[in-house]
């Protein structure tokens, strides 16, 4: 069997699942040189021209360029992302057959079929899924915008043909225009919060918030049991939290940085051994870095004195990075990226120069942005398995997104629609996986995708002062908010504009995306005055 798949994340982009005999030999010869390790599984470049030819007519219109196994299946992707997404959600069982939802479906559609065609959460209406306007007669009979699932089977037997559709309609759903503002106050803290991030429990899967207090008071909270500790951290945590597992058991602690030092706490609030780790100089950015999902951890760190670490897992400097000085500033986050199955490191700096270092700390490359301006906003990585087909995405504060590869060729630039006094920038959505470009006028706020299509449009409350946030829900839906940091409230809307609340929620901080106490009610975290919020909007 054969298993073509696309996700909602990135509908234009086909993954297949080939299986193959059980004990078969895996050395396919449509396999090329080039390979990698990711979290103990093998990927391996194809020749997609090759694997074309041999799926014949039932071929999607793509190269696949990568694959790896997983027990008697191959797996086989376009680039080297979607197929380490692919694993992670093997790994996590972020899959469908995973889900009593899909199960339940699953049981209801034909066991034996040529081609079976399932869709999750179609939309009938806008030809996306290939499913148009016949369903439109049917709206109002069988509440058709409350499909769950969709499966359509075609069959041949003896010169007859079949075909078989299924619909499961989710009655839980109600739609987009009803707009609600459930909250739900289940803490109340010594003082007004100025840092919070969303943190997994590693025993429940369940969500918690740990937040800091303007009193430097650390607390980790769960909308189930409220507050499970609180700690005092003589420092303001900086705007990173990462969770690690620190130990290889399973077990996750919550990695941050503070001014002067790099902090690794248990789940119960106590330091992990040899940290907290002090810091020479004042800490501007810091970032965990994971080589192959080994969880032989690194710390990447920069300071205010321009100059890079990287740290081992117990805190201490690796000779090789010395640390790495620079004359300029340092303007962004370093990063960690794997190009062609090897490590570097991107720095990029306030003269518009973008620095490039291995894993040994030698310096591999350097070029400059264009114009040698700073971004607007943030950047955007997408690894390739070279130098020359990894890019790097980024936007002026006029409106000009660019697009670059790392050995410095500028490959695309273009003009996004300007409007009134208007300001650009880029930002990633919360798991980091896509961006959008946002436009703020004097009197509009724009949303554009990251190939500058206009996505909406609504009014501007007066302020220039925005943070923007963009994330899926449970039901992969993509929801943006708009942060007044000025005026302290947050708006929320749906991928077609629509509100998805019915007034502005009030928070001191930029809100936070996530799920209630079962982890099916997704919401917003607002955080007013000396409380914690959850307002849901699914």
């Amino acid at each position: 069997e054969i298993a073509f798949i696309s996700t909602e994340n990135s509908a234009n982009s086909i993954s297949a699942f080939v299986e193959f005999k059980p004990n078969a030999s895996t050395d396919f010869d449509f396999i090329t040189n080039y390979s990698e390790t990711y979290s103990n599984y093998l990927i391996r470049s194809v020749n997609g021209d090759k694997l074309k030819i041999g799926f014949g007519k039932i071929s999607p219109d793509v190269l696949f360029g990568f694959c790896t196994v997983k027990d008697n299946y191959l797996l086989l992707s376009q680039s080297i992302e979607e197929i380490k997404s692919l694993i992670d959600a093997i790994e996590i069982d972020d899959t469908w057959g995973k889900t009593l939802d899909y199960q339940k479906f699953s049981r209801k559609v034909l066991q034996e079929s040529n081609v079976t065609l399932i869709v999750r959460k179609p939309d009938l209406f806008s030809g996306n899924d290939g499913i148009s306007e016949f369903t439109s007669s049917l709206h109002d009979s069988v509440s058709l915008p409350l499909i769950n699932w969709y499966s359509l089977q075609l069959s041949a037997l003896d010169n007859n043909f079949y075909s078989s559709v299924n619909f499961s309609l989710d009655a839980s759903i109600e739609p987009p225009t009803n707009s609600r503002n459930h909250k739900a106050s289940f803490v109340e803290l010594s003082s007004a919060s100025r840092f919070a991030a969303l943190v997994k429990n590693h025993i429940t899967g369940s969500q918690e918030v740990l937040i800091q207090d303007s009193d430097l008071m650390v607390y980790l909270i769960s909308l189930k049991d409220g507050v499970i500790w609180k700690r005092k951290i003589e420092d303001q945590i900086q705007e990173s939290m990462e969770q690690l597992d620190f130990y290889k058991n399973g077990k996750l602690q919550y990695y941050f940085p503070t001014e002067n030092s790099l902090h690794v706490i248990d789940r119960l609030g106590r330091n992990v051994a040899n940290f907290p780790k002090s810091i020479s100089s004042k800490i501007q950015y810091s970032g965990l870095v994971d080589y192959n999902k080994s969880k032989n951890y690194r710390f990447l760190v920069s300071t205010k004195n321009n100059e890079v670490y990287l740290f081992d897992k117990i805190g201490e400097n690796l000779s090789d990075w010395g640390p790495k000085k620079f004359e300029k500033e340092i303007a962004y986050k370093p990063e960690h990226i794997k190009v062609g199955g090897k490590d570097y490191f991107i720095i990029f700096l306030t003269d518009g120069s973008v620095q490039i270092f291995n894993r040994k700390g030698d310096l591999e490359n350097k070029f400059y942005t264009k114009d040698k301006e700073l971004f607007s906003g943030d950047y955007f990585l997408e690894a390739g398995i070279s130098s020359s087909t990894t890019y790097i995405y980024y936007v002026s504060n006029e409106g000009m997104m660019t697009k670059q590869n790392l050995k410095g060729e500028i490959l695309t630039t273009d003009n996004l629609l300007r409007g009134k006094n208007s300001k650009f920038i880029l930002m990633r959505s919360i798991a980091g996986d896509k961006f959008y470009f946002y436009r703020i006028d004097t009197d509009k706020i724009a949303v554009f995708n990251n190939e500058g299509t206009f996505v909406f449009e609504k009014e501007n409350s007066g302020s220039m002062n925005l943070k923007f946030q963009c994330s899926d829900t449970k039901n992969k839906d993509v929801v943006f908010s708009f942060f007044d940091v000025d005026q302290k409230f947050v708006q929320v809307f749906d991928k077609s504009g629509n509100s998805l609340i019915k007034t502005p929620i009030e928070s001191e901080i930029a809100p936070l995306f996530g799920f209630g106490k079962s982890n099916k009610e997704f919401g917003v975290y607002s955080f007013p005055e000396n409380s914690v919020v959850f307002n849901s909007i699914q």
